[in-house]
């Protein structure tokens, strides 16, 4: 759908390929330092850096745990299906709402507030 719109390419790149120049961010001040890291190791050369005050305000006490840090990949070996417009995989979605669950179950006052997001590949997951 994207394609037929003609947005398949972000305004990001359309605006540098019409000759504007870029310049990068440096300080991000938005994500957990955790999560910013990744892109800046894989995208960024590790020139992303992440605002001083973050590491402090964005800290919460479930992220000692190991399964429960800011970024965790987790390698779901089976379970993945087909939909019937996208991939799916059930075993991931549980293993998602099994940690949720451990977050509201164990770390109830600590996780008021704060929000919770379950990144995924898949459109119909």
């Amino acid at each position: 759908a994207a394609a037929a719109g003609g947005l398949e390419q972000s305004l990001f790149e359309r605006l540098q390929r019409a000759g504007q120049a870029a310049a990068m961010l440096r300080t991000q001040y938005r994500m957990h330092p955790a999560i910013a890291a990744f892109p800046s190791s894989h995208f960024y050369d590790r020139q992303l850096l992440s605002g001083a005050e973050l590491s402090l305000s964005r800290a919460a006490p479930f992220h000692a745990r190991g399964s429960l840090r800011p970024l965790v990949f987790f390698d779901i070996l089976e379970g993945r299906q087909t939909g019937a417009r996208s991939l799916r995989n059930e075993a991931e979605a549980e293993l998602a709402g099994h940690l949720l669950e451990t977050v509201h179950r164990d770390y109830d006052d600590a996780f008021k507030g704060l929000t919770a997001a379950v990144v995924t590949p898949y459109k119909e997951q």
